[in-house]
């Protein structure tokens, strides 16, 4: 698991089509839905050569340094891909998976991916050999795919051979209260199809994360790998669409808590807040000043409920969290 937008780790993020980095909340009666996203896929319109992608799509681009396009999830190849998620406070009701994969050259104007299995655990899938809790990799659980409206591309060498499709599945039965969990999968292609790989997340200027831990199973034998691109840790995108009852009231943070009070300059440290806010429809903003007085500036970004920083000068940090226009700030923090 990357860092996660909404709810774990704050990253720098260019989510331009498909993946949405600002949580879109849709009413209905009660219950408030929204997506939770787990890494970075898109790199822009324009490739790090120049080259615009063609109208309507952007480019996924490998970065300088890495080397690989993508890895395989194939259910014909006997391969699965695993990531992990928290769920840091609250519950969701699961109603829907989103996967990403290409198949090489293909040219098709319809979706060359008809399967999809899922099956999710409490626990790391790799350790010992743990039941899942949802889900199973016999059955076809495949319900939709369509254009991510990208197209993936090694490292300024743009061209359309390798379009990324979203690769979607239903899901019913599935209730998560907090916690980590692992969700393993793999996908299938129509016939006369036989390339199919998953994209890595990919943020631009970088060939890792911090947090990036997707591995990659071989069926066969049974055997685990973490997923790398040389010797740089991946993680693979994928959307949790979920339900869970609203926010409510005044949100109280409490303080602001660092990983790290004191260090040496250039050493990453993460904020986070004291207090879990229960519910859906929570919004944050971290924000920065060089005294406690401030003026307060907004941190561009800086949308979760933790922030990861490396920086140099005596900072001060504070989070505005905000249910329904109601904002509650945490206790500042000075990082020194």
């Amino acid at each position: 698991m990357q860092p996660i937008f909404t709810l774990l780790r704050s990253r720098s993020i260019n989510y331009l089509t498909s993946l949405v980095l600002v949580v879109a909340m849709l009413f209905t009666g009660s219950v408030l839905a929204q997506p939770y996203v787990n890494g970075n896929l898109s790199t822009g319109a324009t490739s790090s050569n120049g080259t615009a992608a063609p109208a309507g799509f952007t480019w996924s681009e490998v970065q300088t340094g890495n080397t690989s396009a993508g890895f395989a999830a194939s259910i014909a190849g006997g391969f699965t891909l695993a990531d992990n998620f928290t769920i840091n406070c609250g519950s969701w009701n699961v109603t829907k998976f989103t996967f990403f994969a290409y198949s090489s050259g293909y040219a098709g104007a319809t979706t060359p991916f008809n399967d999809a299995r899922v099956q999710v655990f409490n626990t790391d899938p790799s350790v010992g050999a743990p039941t899942p809790i949802w889900g199973d990799l016999t059955t076809n659980r495949f319900s939709a795919s369509s254009t991510a409206s990208m197209y993936r591309i090694f490292n300024a060498t743009p061209g359309t051979t390798r379009q990324i499709w979203k690769i979607e599945v239903n899901v019913t039965g599935l209730n998560l209260t907090s916690g980590n969990y692992w969700i393993e999968w793999q996908v299938g292609t129509i016939a006369g199809v036989t390339s199919n790989f998953s994209p890595p997340s990919t943020v631009v200027g970088t060939t890792t994360q911090p947090g990036n831990n997707a591995k990659q199973r071989t069926l066969a034998g049974n055997t685990w790998a973490a997923v790398l691109d040389g010797t740089n840790a991946q993680d693979m995108p994928f959307v949790v669409d979920y339900t869970g009852g609203p926010c409510s009231g005044t949100p109280v943070p409490g303080n602001s808590l660092s990983t790290l009070s004191t260090a040496c300059a250039g050493t990453n440290f993460t904020l986070s807040l004291q207090n879990c806010i229960p519910g859906t429809g929570v919004t944050y903003q971290w924000q920065s000043a060089a005294s406690a007085a401030g003026p307060w500036t907004d941190i561009a970004g800086a949308t979760s409920s933790t922030l990861s920083r490396n920086h140099s000068a005596s900072t001060f940090y504070r989070c505005n969290v905000t249910c329904g226009g109601n904002t509650g700030v945490s206790t500042r923090f000075r990082w020194r």
